[in-house]
């Protein structure tokens, strides 16, 4: 998910209350650390939430381009809820069973165990489409030669993958759903089933791949090419971003453990 310039203010703002929080109870400050604490939870925890968790639409459209059916996405879905059931629990169960001098901070310091831990499978779970931090902005895709990819694009609209291909057997460039070839390629059009260049012995095609990330799948719409495995798999990623942000965010949250007194 971007990360927008409305997200970055509030995140900015919440470690800062964090840091403040931090500062008062070192100090012994009890009013301003309460307020400076409280205060940091709707900021802080709102930015890390849009920030790092992506929305169900959009965790959908990353499994379905990846060629999930709705059954085994159905089954994903009641497996993570059933995970964060036992987060929950967990941490309820620890906040309830160890007596503190302090309830208020503890109650705080279970939401905040429960909250990392779900930053930490979300990140795990983005990851998925990770490019290991390097992404092209131009990429020259040898067409017709068999299955490649992932190709890592960079997001934003710019990035170009340029498909070239010459010889005795025509190629063209058409965009599907997902690895599995379609049955025929005269369906109506949308944004992930289109042809992109028509069927030609020799030509070269510049494809502005899509801006958001996600997975895309390419392939020729020539006879029995996508049987024989002409296929290619475009990564639109920049994982180099998202680390910073991830790294951000783990320093935030710390500062809020440290903040709750609980580290």
């Amino acid at each position: 998910m971007p990360f927008s310039v409305v997200e970055g203010a509030v995140l900015g703002a919440g470690m800062l209350f964090a840091g403040g929080a931090t500062f008062a109870y070192k100090r012994k400050q009890t009013t301003a650390f309460k307020l400076l604490y409280f205060a940091s939870w709707p900021t802080l925890g709102s930015a890390l939430m849009y920030a790092l968790i992506p929305s169900p639409k959009e965790m959908e459209k990353e499994l379905r381009q990846s060629g999930f059916s709705q059954q085994e996405l159905d089954a994903r879905r009641a497996a993570s809820q059933q995970q964060l059931d036992q987060l929950r629990a967990t941490a309820e169960g620890a906040g309830a069973g160890k007596r503190s001098k302090y309830p208020l901070q503890a109650a705080m310091a279970g939401r905040l165990a429960a909250l990392l831990a779900l930053l930490c499978c979300c990140a795990t779970a983005r990851a998925v489409i990770s490019c290991g931090g390097k992404c092209y902005d131009k990429y020259l895709v040898q067409w017709g030669v068999g299955t490649l990819g992932p190709i890592c694009m960079c997001p934003g609209g710019n990035s170009v993958a340029q498909f070239s291909w010459a010889g005795t057997v025509p190629h063209g460039v058409f965009q599907i759903e997902s690895d599995a070839c379609p049955s025929n390629f005269t369906g109506f059009k949308s944004n992930s089933y289109q042809e992109l260049a028509p069927v030609s012995l020799m030509d070269d095609y510049d494809w502005n791949v899509p801006k958001e990330e996600g997975d895309y799948w390419v392939t020729s719409q020539a006879p029995n090419d996508c049987a024989n495995g002409i296929l290619a798999q475009i990564r639109v990623s920049s994982s180099s971003g998202r680390a910073t942000l991830q790294l951000a965010a783990a320093a935030a949250a710390t500062l809020l453990a440290l903040a709750a007194g609980c580290l």
